[in-house]
């Protein structure tokens, strides 16, 4: 495949990019995943590998430069690519995406502390399924 799971910072100062090279594996190249940035790491979410649809998640941590797979609880969403992800204070709220068949309009929450998982009732009629949204 493609897909990449290179990964680089930019750094202000000098306007300059680096590769970072972590200190062991990566998580799998993958396409259509989401990330954040919260405290001393880097998340990401999902994705879609070439092969099949992904609803892992990994963290890198920027002082140790090494990567590790989240094991987290709770009503993790299923499998999917594309989907909104929008980060606040110590949440990350998953919206929609792509599992190779349909487009999805639920929404997850995951609390960053604890890496529990929670699916969120909607309230009226929530938007129409979608991907590669925002």
């Amino acid at each position: 495949s493609s897909w990449l799971n290179d990964f680089y910072e930019f750094d202000l100062g000098s306007q300059t990019w680096c590769r970072v090279k972590p200190v062991n594996d990566p998580p799998a190249a993958r396409f259509g995943n989401v990330s954040a940035i919260y405290k001393d790491g880097f998340l990401i979410f999902g994705g879609y590998d070439g092969q099949q649809w992904l609803n892992d998640m990994h963290r890198f941590d920027f002082r140790t430069q090494k990567w590790e797979k989240i094991c987290a609880d709770g009503a993790i969403p299923t499998a999917r690519s594309c989907p909104a992800w929008y980060s606040v204070d110590s949440y990350v709220y998953v919206f929609g995406g792509y599992d190779g068949v349909q487009r999805m309009n639920d929404l997850f929450r995951c609390d960053l502390v604890s890496y529990e998982w929670s699916r969120l009732p909607c309230l009226g009629e929530p938007p129409t399924q979608r991907y590669f949204h925002a």
